[in-house]
């Protein structure tokens, strides 16, 4: 009888290793592998001409050049991100590293010679970066669509916004629908951009690329978001809080792309979004607040009821890790005032509204730092009196 327990004890153990095994030797597999793809006419990948439709891995020190009019080539990053390449352009991979859970992305390229266009779907965090030099400049970016164009001297953001740092290290913030000149270190008026053909084309083929990645995030439909967002954080072990966080932040990574005209995909990512707040750190929470401003000017600027409470309160109880020009540059009172919403909601937002003005006046910033704020930061403090007068006009 002992023999036969042993010899069960020691199946039991191999079964142990084999599964730890197989699981080691899966996530050792998997691919993180960033993609070229040819889609029209000529390009090369370090000089090897490249077939249409046919992917090649791209490596460090790796160059794409394409070659003759109207050829395009794209490259897939491994986070979903993709930048296109037009006709006569030339880019040189500097690195491309990407982990499974798609946390650490480090992600850097060199434009050389005419034009990309760049979808980075992924929110970069602490460690991470999408980096595209240029010229004597590098835009760094997370979670935007943006275009550059060495023949005639911009950088455009189509959505969200651009770090842009010169090598002397001054920075630009170049929001969107803003074409800025690196050459002259001047916006320009978007209406005199050449090019508007090439600006179609992109917006075409990104809501295709959108409504492909939404066909995939649909196979994400069973996945049962409540085992994670629902958890009573609070008792949580520290290294049981650091396994959620990566768990939760890994897919959210997947649904960080989503517009709120998705109502169904947008509401998971909302669930995802407000755990991932409760574990990030300080840093992390205000960069995940300040999409959740987007998403809350994109839900009032289209005139979407739904999402519009939920995506408030949100940012309403974590007011206290935002900056005053964060949110009086998403708040449009005058459209939220007209928008049709039952009495209830605008009873909800009037009361939300006046905890944010009593946080942000009376609580989360006392008379010491008003002070400071309003001595040495003119930009600050304008900010602060506009944001004043919102909430009050809000809630009058």
């Amino acid at each position: 009888m002992k023999k036969i327990k042993n010899k069960f004890i020691i199946i039991i153990i191999l079964l142990i290793i084999g599964i730890i095994w197989i699981e080691k030797y899966n996530n050792s597999s998997i691919n993180r592998n960033s993609y070229i793809l040819l889609v029209e006419w000529n390009a090369t990948l370090n000089w090897n001409n490249l077939i249409i439709d046919e992917k090649k891995i791209v490596q460090k020190d790796d160059s794409v050049k394409t070659l003759w009019k109207d050829s395009l080539a794209i490259l897939k990053w491994w986070d979903w991100s993709i930048t296109r390449i037009w006709w006569n352009s030339d880019i040189l991979i500097n690195e491309s590293n990407i982990d499974n859970n798609l946390v650490n992305i480090q992600i850097d390229f060199s434009l050389n010679k005419w034009k990309t266009w760049s979808d980075v779907i992924s929110f970069i965090w602490d460690k991470s970066y999408f980096k595209q030099k240029f010229a004597d400049s590098t835009a760094s970016v997370r979670w935007t669509i943006f275009e550059v164009n060495l023949d005639n001297n911009y950088i455009y953001v189509n959505k969200h916004e651009v770090n842009l740092t010169k090598e002397d290290w001054t920075t630009k913030v170049i929001k969107e629908w803003k074409p800025f000149n690196f050459i002259n270190n001047i916006f320009i008026d978007l209406r005199i951009l050449k090019d508007k053909a090439w600006r179609e084309l992109n917006n075409n083929l990104d809501e295709i690329f959108f409504d492909d990645l939404k066909i995939i995030l649909e196979g994400f439909s069973e996945w049962d978001f409540k085992k994670l967002t629902l958890k009573n954080i609070s008792k949580l072990a520290s290294n049981e809080k650091e396994e959620l966080y990566n768990t939760i932040l890994s897919e959210y990574q997947k649904f960080n792309f989503v517009s709120t005209k998705n109502k169904i995909l947008y509401k998971k990512k909302i669930e995802l979004k407000k755990t991932l707040i409760q574990l990030a750190s300080d840093n992390n929470k205000k960069k995940l607040l300040i999409t959740t401003l987007y998403d809350f000017k994109d839900l009032t600027n289209s005139k979407q009821i739904e999402g519009l409470k939920e995506t408030f309160n949100i940012i309403s109880s974590n007011i206290r890790y935002l900056d005053f020009s964060n949110i009086n540059e998403y708040l449009n009172t005058n459209i939220l005032k007209s928008l049709k919403i039952p009495d209830s909601l605008k009873k909800q937002f009037k009361s939300d509204f006046n905890k944010l003005k009593d946080n942000i006046i009376n609580n989360e910033v006392n008379d010491t730092i008003i002070y400071e704020l309003w001595e040495n930061f003119d930009r600050t403090k304008n900010s602060f009196i506009n944001l004043k007068d919102v909430i009050e006009n809000l809630v009058k």
